[in-house]
């Protein structure tokens, strides 16, 4: 499991950070990328490092997380997409119902009652204005 900023700037204040490429963010806000493998990173006085955010990936670990995230990405818009399938489908069934009672001519005498409705009405308007 990756380490957070905290623990890896910890480890660095410590003396005890592994030798390797890390992002580092300075005390005026600047992101660099820099390398620890002479004991320190490299820095002027007037700008001092305040902490290390990551360790920069190798391009075998970029590739897995590239493809990781167009996993996640795939996932998220399927079911995204099936969750508004399965609204639609809820509103299809209501509206149906809907018809039956205004084909009959008069309202409350199917098999729904139209209390029964307006709740599910209600319901499914008071989900879609959230």
């Amino acid at each position: 499991m990756s380490k957070t900023p905290d623990e890896l700037t910890e480890e660095w204040k410590a003396g005890k950070l592994l030798a390797g490429d890390y992002y580092i963010k300075f005390e005026n806000g600047e992101i660099e990328r820099q390398n620890n493998c002479i004991g320190g990173f490299l820095m002027s006085c007037n700008n001092r490092v305040v902490q290390v955010l990551a360790p920069v990936p190798t391009y075998e670990e970029y590739k897995d997380m590239q493809e990781e995230l167009a996993e996640h990405r795939y996932y998220c818009c399927c079911n995204e997409n099936e969750v508004l399938r399965l609204k639609l489908a809820e509103m299809e069934e209501l509206l149906s119902e809907c018809q039956a009672h205004l084909s009959l001519g008069e309202i409350g005498t199917s098999v729904t009652p139209i209390n029964v409705l307006l709740t599910r009405i209600n319901a499914a308007l008071g989900e879609s204005e959230e």
